[in-house]
């Protein structure tokens, strides 16, 4: 339930390497982790996380949705607070993805 965009490392060219931070980790609402599909991904990518994980519901993908609108929304703010323009900019990328 805690998988986001500060929880995942990439290399250089955007590709995933890694996830860090398991402290949440507990089996709950799917939508939780689902979250990151929305966050971080857009088109083929998101279809094919989706596609990988199994059915998920419509109720399920729109909690998905808001949860990551949620999180990218409070990445957004709290980056802002600190002065951290990268984390300001991915944070509201993950804004638009999360609502297209």
């Amino acid at each position: 339930g805690d998988l986001h965009l500060r929880h995942v490392l990439v290399d250089g060219s955007c590709h995933a390497t890694g996830v860090i931070d398991w402290g949440d980790l507990c089996r709950g609402d799917p939508a939780c982790d689902l979250a990151f599909a929305f966050m971080a991904l857009r088109g083929r990518p998101r279809s094919a996380l989706l596609a990988a994980y199994g059915p998920v519901s419509p109720a399920t993908a729109l909690r998905a949705r808001a949860i990551a609108l949620r999180i990218a929304t409070m990445l957004a703010l709290h980056a802002h607070a600190e002065g951290d323009g990268a984390l300001r900019a991915e944070a509201l990328a993950a804004v638009g993805r999360a609502t297209t």
